[in-house]
């Protein structure tokens, strides 16, 4: 499962495929295995169109996790503002498991002996990866790496510089891994940024989220 978190964390720092919302509607629903979730939209963002979720998909070639749901900035057409994604790791979309006892298990994981290391690694091999799968050539400086495990996520982080055909890009990631509703959900928080106070403030965004997602009420 690890590889496939990080593998999946870092694709989403290097988008620049065009982009389409949706009107905001004030309320996004998806669907993690059986159970219908749903969450408030935070203001000023709005849910990429299914054209946009499709081109996504082909873009980041993943079969390890499943896409549930990308919100970007509202009026943004190229992912060059801040924007959300979630997805679930393939192998875990049927599995129900409880919020506390999903972050235990994670406990080991982050706080492992090297395991910056081994995050990084993993985050800047896959980057690459998907780049050169895409025909496009990076160069990576930084990396996401553990930041710990509350009550509510277990936290990835980081600012990378990434330099493509297009220009250098400056980017920053915080990533929450949780449960909710019994089903695991990684919340990603992205934009442009280089300190560790923009990596806070999206760990905190990717926090408040989390605590935001509920079951969806029956029809």
């Amino acid at each position: 499962m690890r590889m496939r978190w990080i593998a999946g964390l870092a694709l989403l720092l290097g988008l620049a495929a065009p982009a389409m919302a949706q009107s905001a509607a004030g309320v996004a629903s998806f669907r993690v295995g059986g159970t219908a979730l749903q969450l408030k939209i935070p203001e000023g963002f709005c849910p990429l169109d299914e054209d946009g979720m499709a081109a996504f998909r082909r873009g980041m070639n993943q079969q390890s996790n499943i896409l549930n749901l990308i919100l970007i900035t509202c009026g943004d057409t190229g992912f060059q503002r801040d924007y959300y994604v979630l997805m679930t790791p393939r192998t875990l979309a049927n599995e129900t498991i409880p919020r506390a006892a999903f972050l235990e298990e994670l406990k080991p994981i982050f706080n492992a002996p090297g395991a910056e290391q081994w995050f990084g690694e993993v985050f800047s091999n896959a980057l690459k990866a998907s780049s050169e799968r895409n025909g496009v050539s990076l160069e990576i400086a930084g990396a996401v790496t553990p930041r710990g495990v509350d009550d509510v996520c277990g936290y990835a982080g980081g600012a990378v510089t990434i330099q493509g055909p297009n220009g250098e890009r400056k980017a920053v990631q915080g990533g929450c891994l949780t449960t909710a509703g019994g089903r695991v959900v990684s919340i990603y928080s992205n934009g442009q940024g280089t300190t560790n106070a923009d990596v806070a403030k999206h760990m905190r965004r990717s926090r408040d989220m989390a605590l935001s997602i509920m079951v969806a009420p029956k029809p």
